[in-house]
């Protein structure tokens, strides 16, 4: 599934308009427009996977994120953006990834990484979004679906170790 859903990545990642990634960049991104694209991902792919976007932030935070559960609606239904805020990122592993991804280079591991962000225990894949040769934002995409443990009764543990190359736009 790991395998599919590379695949898929990069095909998502030629869905971001140019003034979609200019909002990401200015930080103006249209709530609407954001969850247009989302949703387009969840319900277009097979195991429905979920796509979240890591954008740096202003400080004193590091980064937001943006994703389904981020999208909020007022009391006349117009959505509105609701992003999560981090100041870093609790294990280290995941803050290299994540620097590394961020400086334009390709990060793999064979270390399990239930992260904030990055769930590499999970069928999924990342990549990167920029604008003029610059990395605006982190894509992750994942499917909701647990691999099973080494001490469970299968002994697979599933873990993606990060795409080959990096997947950008």
């Amino acid at each position: 599934m790991s395998r599919r859903v590379n695949q898929q990545l990069p095909e998502i990642l030629k869905q971001f308009t140019p003034s979609l990634l200019e909002s990401i960049q200015s930080n103006t991104i249209s709530a609407s427009e954001i969850r247009q694209l989302l949703q387009a991902v969840t319900v277009s792919l097979p195991h429905q996977p979920s796509l979240v976007l890591l954008i740096p932030a202003e400080a004193p935070y590091k980064y937001y994120r943006i994703d389904q559960q981020a999208i909020a609606f007022d009391k006349n239904s117009v959505p509105y953006l609701r992003p999560q805020f981090y100041f870093g990122f609790p294990t280290q592993l995941e803050t290299e990834i994540v620097d590394q991804l961020f400086s334009g280079q390709t990060s793999s591991t064979k270390t399990a990484l239930d992260g904030v962000f990055i769930k590499n225990t999970h069928p999924s894949s990342w990549g990167v979004l920029r604008l003029d040769n610059q990395v605006i934002a982190l894509v992750y995409l994942g499917v909701n679906f647990r691999c099973p443990k080494p001490t469970e009764f299968i002994k697979d543990s599933c873990i993606h170790s990060g795409p080959k190359a990096l997947y950008t736009n």
